[in-house]
């Protein structure tokens, strides 16, 4: 079970730039499927770079040619996108069964 989530990825952050206008160094952007960032600029770029290197990797760029790809996935776990919810709400409650 995971969290569905649409990835732009892009070659460069300066293609997510000029193409998307993509804020700041993001080398592309995560949402939800209801449009929502999925997480702070650190994990989106951990996990677009991720994506890129795999994506590199497998010789998409050349083979497609394109510089950006859009991918409808499903982001495993789901408590990736809970994290925050779970240490928020839910830590003081396992805390407390212990």
């Amino acid at each position: 079970m995971g969290s569905r989530a649409v990835a732009l990825v892009c070659r460069t952050g300066d293609v997510a730039r000029r193409r998307f206008r993509a804020p700041g160094n993001l080398p592309g952007m995560l949402h939800t499927r209801t449009g929502r960032r999925f997480f702070d600029d650190d994990a989106t770029t951990a996990l677009l770079d991720a994506v890129t290197d795999a994506v590199t990797a497998a010789g998409l760029w050349d083979h497609l040619d394109t510089d950006w790809i859009l991918v409808d996935c499903e982001l495993l776990p789901w408590s990736a996108k809970a994290e925050g919810l779970l240490r928020s709400h839910y830590a003081a409650v396992g805390a407390a069964g212990q």
